[in-house]
């Protein structure tokens, strides 16, 4: 990476090897700061997705518990519906993301968890009225 010529600019007196160092050094300060952005931008991305994750990774469990209060023999199906959906939904999402667009596959993505929190609120409230 070679120094922009404004900070050039008067350096013609100083000799090859210092201005080799300076290319050095100005390569060396640009690598470092753009590592300090991405350091800092990924700390902030794993603050906001870490605590997102667990949250949205609470309902799978949720359900089997209610699955296995309901219909005992029937869990290891579920345990399998959710091996299959989870390939063939993560295959979805990026083929509604290339044709789509992201924000579409955000919006559907919030709508079917919105729809899950429902049917575990209401699931829920089903098996805590019966027992």
């Amino acid at each position: 990476m070679a120094i922009p010529a404004a900070f050039l600019y008067g350096w013609e007196k100083i000799g090859k090897k210092s201005r080799k160092l300076a290319e050095l050094l100005f390569t060396v300060l640009v690598l470092i700061s753009i590592a300090n952005r991405f350091t800092l931008n990924g700390i902030r991305l794993l603050m906001v997705i870490f605590p997102t994750g667990i949250v949205l990774e609470m309902y799978f469990p949720t359900g089997m518990k209610l699955a296995k209060s309901e219909v005992a023999e029937e869990t290891s199906w579920y345990w399998a519906l959710n091996g299959i959906c989870g390939v063939l939904g993560s295959a979805l999402a990026v083929f509604i993301s290339i044709y789509a667009g992201i924000s579409v596959n955000f919006y559907l993505a919030a709508l079917c968890y919105s729809l899950l929190m429902i049917t575990t609120a209401v699931l829920h409230k089903e098996n805590t009225l019966s027992e």
